[in-house]
């Protein structure tokens, strides 16, 4: 979430299905089995795609590639038996874009996110004594499901903020990312230290199992803070994907002291600001 090139890259390459422990998440990638399940946390994963298929090296935009990247990347195959679609359906099957993005969609229409999803599941079914219950339990039988509600979000992606029959401005649409995408640029490869002095205090007053979540916090805060005001906006579902697990954001977040940093939720947005004394 700091170095966003990086971000994007863990987007389009697979990640190395294992895990060290039930613990270890890492074969889930940036993603949580939340997100998975909920289908939620997908607004700042379509935005950064877009970014980085939209941007050339000169920072030129090509706004029709990176909308058609976005839809490879979503692509999930039509159903064996479906209709040809008439001309007022949404697509949801782009396998028509593999020779334009073979590693976003395959040449059957399977999306890299559909896929993910199914090599997950293989690896959760063929390794039941390396994964926790939890990852068990809310695999088992889930593609079929997925496929089915990930083809209806698809439709939800390509309706049109101005359609007669939008009644919720928060849904997320290719529209809307591509216009996001727009205003925030480039991606970013910053790379930030926090300096020794405040990761011993950090040390004083934590538990060890806050010190990565909260320096992550610090970092991204340094990153994204803008002049006009203190507040930062995060994802909790995003930045619980980043830290490999999703136990930080409902469980350890509430701990950390008012002293380091203050936390604000309004409407479903959450946003926190960092003390001065733990910024460099």
């Amino acid at each position: 979430m700091i170095n966003e090139r990086e971000e994007f890259l863990s987007y389009i390459n697979f990640p190395e299905y294992n895990s060290h422990s039930k613990t270890d998440y890492g074969y889930l990638g940036r993603f949580t089995l939340e997100m998975f399940e909920d289908l939620t946390g997908f607004n700042r994963v379509l935005t950064i795609l877009a970014r980085g298929y939209m941007f050339d090296e000169e920072g030129n935009a090509d706004i029709a590639r990176a909308e058609r990247a976005i839809r490879a990347w979503c692509s999930v195959p039509d159903k064996k038996n479906a209709k040809p679609l008439e001309d007022w359906q949404y697509i949801t099957d782009f396998r028509a874009l593999h020779d334009e993005f073979p590693e976003l969609v395959d040449k059957n229409g399977k999306g890299w996110l559909c896929r993910h999803i199914e090599n997950i599941a293989a690896y959760v079914k063929k390794n039941p004594d390396k994964v926790s219950q939890a990852a068990i339990k809310k695999t088992k039988g889930y593609l079929n499901k997925f496929k089915n509600d990930w083809r209806e979000k698809i439709k939800q992606f390509h309706t049109s903020i101005y359609d007669v029959n939008t009644i919720n401005g928060w849904i997320i649409r290719f529209d809307g990312i591509i216009s996001d995408a727009l205003e925030l640029g480039p991606l970013c490869e910053d790379e930030i230290e926090i300096p020794d002095t405040i990761l011993h205090k950090l040390h004083e007053i934590l538990s060890e199992n806050c010190i990565e979540g909260v320096t992550v916090l610090i970092k991204y805060y340094i990153a994204n803070r803008q002049p006009d005001t203190d507040w930062v906006v995060i994802s909790h579902i995003n930045l619980d994907g980043y830290l490999g697990y999703g136990t930080f954001t409902k469980k350890l977040l509430a701990t950390i002291p008012e002293d380091i940093l203050i936390r604000s939720t309004n409407h479903g947005v959450n946003r926190y600001k960092i003390m001065p004394e733990f910024l460099p």
